[in-house]
């Protein structure tokens, strides 16, 4: 019993430490970034958010405003376009 219960809070845990790093990465983008990001459709959002690298390794802050920044460039009816261009053609791990 301690056992899960153990293993239940380390799950906790983890899953609590994702959503702070992500929320961590909103507090370090501009504005224009920030609306960029809104301007994503939800399933985007939470796509750019848990991105992950070739490597396996999360996406780093600096990564997701650089790929935030590119979009930004784009008019908003084209970014969810080229938001999965990039995931399809790019350096990123899809789940």
């Amino acid at each position: 019993m301690k056992l899960l219960l153990l293993a239940g809070f380390l799950s906790l845990s983890m899953f609590g430490a994702a959503v702070a790093r992500a929320e961590d990465c909103t507090a370090k983008l501009t504005d224009e970034q920030r609306k960029t990001f809104a301007s994503l459709t939800p399933d985007d959002q939470q796509a750019l958010v848990k991105m992950k690298m070739k490597n396996g390794a999360p996406a780093s802050c600096d990564f997701q405003a650089g790929l935030l920044e590119m979009l930004g460039n784009f008019p908003p009816e084209d970014r969810a376009k080229s938001f999965h261009q990039l995931l399809k053609g790019t350096f990123v791990k899809q789940d």
